[in-house]
């Protein structure tokens, strides 16, 4: 058996900033599990324009999948709609949390 061990994680929010400052670039920040929501809006607010969420987006489908499972569907296809509407909870959830609601080009 494979364990585990998670440690909350910890941003160095000067080097972010420095960073930031001395490229001028977008920053993007890989693994986002764990933050606090004031984590990542202080991160956006330095500099971080893209935040990988997968963890999250994909503990959100787990959770409908077993949400789908409850309500007695038996079939694979059947439990997608249910993971979909997890999975863009979570998202809309981040997308108003990093301040980028309304910012998508059409």
């Amino acid at each position: 058996m494979r364990m585990e061990i998670m440690h909350t994680p910890k941003l160095d929010f000067d080097r972010i900033q420095v960073i930031s400052e001395m490229t001028n670039l977008p920053l993007v920040l890989h693994g986002g599990s764990g933050l606090s929501d004031d984590d990542f809006r202080k991160a956006v607010k330095l500099g971080v324009l893209k935040v990988n969420i997968f963890t999250d987006i994909d503990k959100a489908g787990k959770r409908g999948v077993e949400a789908g499972i409850a309500a007695g569907e038996k079939s694979m296809m059947g439990l997608i709609p249910y993971e979909i509407a997890e999975m863009k909870k979570v998202v809309k959830e981040k997308i108003m949390l990093f301040g980028s609601n309304g910012k998508a080009d059409s």
